[in-house]
């Protein structure tokens, strides 16, 4: 973890009200699923903003990003050679070690950042990739093309039905998993298709991950998904973020934010 004032280099609007900005922090080593906090611009707020980070490279982190209050208005103003205060990165991020089965990613909206830099990382291994996005219309399902890779198999759902399937993508999902030919890959020696060895990540809003989490925790298979709270300081002092666990509560910037399917409760 780091504490840095770093120059942007590049902020630039991706789809409308969504921007994409990299920061020369001097460091981009960071598994994908953890997070940064910014100080946003002098006038936009006191406390420092959770972000995930989108991708890194050369002494730079990306991180993706919407529009929908002061703190981001004033990001979104600012461009190449701005200064940012940078804490990170910061808690746990998505276990990708796993080689067995295919590898099934579910998104909502702004959900999709830290899949974008962990789909370069996996990029020319042999393993197939389900990707389930989910939008609220037209405009943010443009966000797909982020992830948008030869080896990656991608659906997409919107709320309004402007692109893809008119709907919730974890519906979407729920159905597919139904058939276990389509996500499972090969028969095993029985002849049988098993969902038993898939890979599941999720990040997304608290619908997207409740749905994900009760439904896994109801097939016994165990995934893992990151969730979204509302952070001051992002490191487990102000316990602001706490959700219910297994065994206690749990803070999503310390203990997570990418916690196993079967560690959290939704009360």
């Amino acid at each position: 973890m780091q504490d840095v004032r770093a120059e942007i280099n590049f902020n630039r609007e991706v789809q409308r009200g969504y921007f994409l900005m990299g920061i020369s922090t001097g460091w981009d080593e960071y598994t994908p699923g953890q997070f940064v906090m910014l100080r946003p611009p002098k006038g936009a707020g006191l406390l420092r903003m959770p972000f995930s980070i989108a991708d890194s490279g050369n002494g730079e982190i990306q991180i993706l990003y919407k529009v929908c209050g002061d703190g981001t208005h004033a990001l979104s103003k600012l461009g190449p050679l701005d200064i940012i205060e940078v804490l990170g990165p910061l808690g746990k991020g998505f276990t990708l070690h796993q080689e067995k089965g295919n590898l099934i990613i579910i998104a909502g909206g702004i959900g999709i950042a830290p899949f974008v830099g962990m789909l370069r990382r996996i990029e020319g291994k042999a393993r197939d990739v389900i990707f389930y996005y989910g939008a609220k219309d037209a405009n943010a399902a443009g966000l797909h093309r982020l992830v948008s890779r030869d080896f990656v198999r991608l659906f997409i759902a919107t709320e309004d039905g402007s692109v893809g399937q008119k709907g919730l993508i974890t519906d979407v999902f729920i159905k597919d998993l139904a058939r276990p030919n389509k996500l499972a890959g090969p028969r095993d020696p029985n002849g049988n298709y098993s969902c038993k060895d898939l890979t599941v990540f999720a990040c997304g809003p608290e619908g997207l991950i409740r749905s994900v989490v009760d439904f896994l925790n109801s097939k016994g298979i165990v995934g893992e998904v990151s969730c979204e709270a509302y952070m001051g300081c992002g490191v487990g002092l102000c316990n602001s973020c706490t959700i219910a666990g297994k065994d206690g509560y749990l803070k999503v910037c310390e203990d997570g934010p990418v916690f196993k399917t079967d560690e959290i409760r939704f009360l």
